[in-house]
């Protein structure tokens, strides 16, 4: 049985704990040892504390939480990494090797606020292998792909990849496009989408694969708000505090277990600012996506990612390059004459926060923008179906179609379909029945009024006979057409990737 959401959860917060040359996760260490080593020291939960918008009784809370679960403690660190940046990636697994959860950290670095913008449109410019992935995807593909983290996953029965920020964005790009199989199940914490043409590039696995995702957000979240999302969506009530940006820390959800008793509606302001952020990539051309996007990556490196005066300078390089300057005040534009009064304000707070010699210009530029109704369509982009087959009436006239579509796994098959198809084509007797019940009481009629009783009673003997041997002929070719769908059924079921909880139309 897999680990739940709220399980996956936990293991997810030791990614914000671990820290190198203050306490980090190793390789071998079971993670019971490792969160009786934080409960037992306040100081260190302290010295936490002080980054990542986590606070001391948060991390005291959630090892206590950890503690309680035998499963969660009795689970060792087979696999520990950390990116360029300095995210964790870790995978625990347990004692018997059934369960292993991988947990991605979100963005560290200014390298990696950088690569969170790049997935805004085409990334041809970075150099990536298929011009829609950002470089900070490709190379998680690669580490996952490695040889050491295979091993780490070998003769594991269930694989959960999961992840928080850029971390769940991570994980929920390898379980799209792995083609290993080796991943189960993807859960997600407030992890950010993919872009309009990183949709539709790869539209085909995202329906094979969509299915084993499950995205659960604060409701005042501003990162999963970025983009097209994919995957089953929750929204999780988070707690009060005090700095809106800390509402993206992964502590926020701590007493929101068990989760599906703490679901929740995406505030408001988040929903139009996500509609807002949507439609106004949309209104610009493939190139302009490329500039904002590298603007908008200066711009995070600069703010919150500790890339100081390299990113501020090559950020005001490219304000003052082509159209860097005209881009930037065409967002501010767009967004102040779409956005409501409410998210207004709290864009130009933060600007005036950040860039407070700007605040003069903000003032009057809102003051000529007259708000205009109908935002343009912000919705995410939605990839339709998927390549899982259920069998049920529904699909009953449509079946020799589907099994097609399966490929050279299930085109053994389609001769004892085509013998069903066959088979039921004798349901005409039907018709026939009719044809020769209406002859046998015509025949009558017509020997009542000419003929003797003694012909018109072998005349019908006759009939009688014919139709008897009709409903015979009929009753065996349905018992065998009977037979061949329910044999053809269990093959199908055989053939597929996953038979869990198909379930047969006819039982």
């Amino acid at each position: 049985m897999a680990l739940t959401a709220d399980q996956v959860y936990l293991l997810n917060t030791i990614t914000y704990m671990s820290e190198p040359g203050l306490h980090t996760a190793t390789e071998g260490m079971d993670v019971g040892s490792y969160v009786n080593a934080i409960l037992n020291n306040r100081s260190l939960r302290e010295q936490m504390a002080e980054k990542d918008f986590m606070t001391a009784d948060q991390l005291l809370t959630v090892c206590q939480q950890i503690k309680n679960d035998p499963a969660l403690c009795e689970m060792t660190i087979a696999h520990a990494s950390r990116t360029e940046g300095g995210a964790d990636r870790l995978i625990f697994v347990s004692p018997d090797s059934q369960q292993a959860v991988i947990a991605l950290e979100g963005t560290v670095g200014a390298c990696e606020w950088r690569d969170d913008a790049y997935g805004a449109g085409e990334t041809t410019a970075y150099g990536t292998r298929d011009g829609v992935s950002t470089p900070g995807q490709e190379t998680e593909m690669d580490w996952f792909q490695s040889p050491e983290v295979q091993s780490a996953l070998e003769g594991c029965d269930h694989v959960t990849i999961s992840g928080h920020s850029k971390g769940g964005n991570k994980a929920k790009y390898l379980t799209l496009l792995d083609e290993s199989g080796v991943i189960d199940e993807c859960i997600s914490f407030d992890g950010q989408g993919f872009s309009d043409e990183f949709i539709q590039h790869y539209e085909d696995q995202i329906r094979a694969n969509q299915d084993k995702i499950v995205n659960y957000n604060n409701e005042n979240d501003y990162v999963n708000i970025l983009l097209n999302d994919v995957g089953e969506k929750h929204y999780i009530e988070g707690e009060h505090v005090d700095n809106p940006m800390a509402h993206h820390s992964l502590f926020t959800m701590r007493h929101s277990i068990p989760m599906s008793e703490h679901e929740a509606h995406q505030s408001e302001l988040m929903r139009e600012a996500d509609q807002l952020f949507n439609s106004y990539l949309r209104t610009l051309s493939s190139e302009d996506k490329v500039l904002f996007g590298k603007m908008l990556g200066e711009l995070l490196a600069a703010t919150v990612g500790g890339g100081g005066w390299e990113a501020a300078g090559n950020l005001l390089e490219i304000l003052l390059g082509e159209g860097g300057l005209g881009l930037f005040k065409d967002f501010l534009e767009y967004a102040f004459a779409y956005a409501s009064a409410e998210l207004a304000e709290a864009l130009l707070k933060y600007l005036r926060e950040k860039f407070p010699e700007l605040a003069p210009w903000l003032d009057v530029l809102i003051a000529k923008i007259e708000k205009k109704e109908g935002m343009p369509d912000g919705s995410d982009l939605r990839v339709s179906g998927a390549d899982v087959i259920r069998i049920d009436t529904a699909y009953l006239n449509s079946i020799s179609s589907q099994l097609r579509s399966l490929g050279s796994t299930v085109s053994s098959y389609a001769g004892s379909v085509n013998r069903c198809a066959t088979m039921c084509d004798d349901f005409n007797i039907f018709i026939k029945m009719g044809l020769r019940l209406s002859l046998v009481f015509s025949k009558g009629l017509a020997g009542i009024l000419d003929g003797t009783p003694a012909q018109v009673l072998r005349g019908l003997d006759k009939d009688m006979r014919k139709l008897s041997d009709d409903v015979a002929q009929l009753s065996a070719n349905l018992l065998k057409a009977a037979e061949a769908f329910e044999q053809n059924e269990k093959d199908i079921i055989a053939a597929m990737p996953s038979s869990e909880g198909i379930s047969s139309p006819w039982a």
